[in-house]
């Protein structure tokens, strides 16, 4: 008997490891892949509101139309970029093109948003140049309601004459002006990239005057 139990032992000590099976290996290599492609959509995502957050609260430009065309031509080529990897990693399966359409709809609002609020981050953020200071007349002044009110002034330009410039404010500060009658003083920068933002802002006629500080 105890001979029998010695032999037991040494045959399931030379008992070879398993191989994976072929099937399963493939599926779980899929479902990485699958995974890797939808974490680029979803960061693009993430990265892109962090950023556009971040521009307009500390480095509101004021040409932001302007500064939004000048992103796209780092924004698009990162999105091509990001389009074909996700074929490379999604493809090989029936349902890869609706998978491959879907990350590409997640990915496009991310780049776009992306390419927006870095370039703009950055331009504020590595500005090299002096802050100026501007007192301009109010021009006009309206509210747009939706998800959150937002805030509009309009001001004589001090860049181009008889044009004029538009800045979001603080509710505070937009209640307090009287167009024709309010005058703005603002601190501004130029820009890295040659956007010029806004630093601070007040009314100069207001003792407890709102500020972007």
């Amino acid at each position: 008997m105890q001979r029998s139990v010695e032999l037991l032992d040494a045959l399931g000590r030379d008992i070879p490891e398993p191989l994976p099976v072929h099937g399963m290996d493939q599926r779980s290599g899929w479902r990485r892949k699958r995974a890797a492609a939808f974490s680029i959509a979803f960061g693009s995502l993430l990265v892109g509101v962090a950023t556009l957050v971040l521009t307009d609260k500390l480095y509101p430009p004021l040409d932001r139309w302007e500064l939004f065309l000048t992103s796209l031509s780092y924004a698009i080529p990162a999105f091509i970029v990001s389009a074909f990897i996700a074929v490379y990693l999604l493809r090989g399966r029936s349902s890869s093109h609706r998978e491959w359409l879907l990350v590409l709809l997640l990915s496009a609002p991310g780049f776009l948003s992306s390419g927006y609020g870095l370039f703009g981050a950055l331009n504020g953020w590595l500005d090299p140049g002096p802050a100026a200071t501007h007192v301009v007349g109010v021009q006009d002044r309206w509210t747009t309601d939706g998800d959150s009110n937002t805030y509009t002034v309009a001001l004589d330009s001090w860049r181009t004459p008889g044009a004029r410039e538009e800045i979001m404010v603080p509710r505070a500060l937009y209640e307090s002006t009287r167009p024709g009658v309010s005058r703005l003083e603002l601190v501004t920068r130029p820009g890295r990239f040659g956007f010029e933002w806004t630093v601070s802002f007040r009314l100069t006629e207001a003792r407890d005057a709102a500020t972007t500080d």
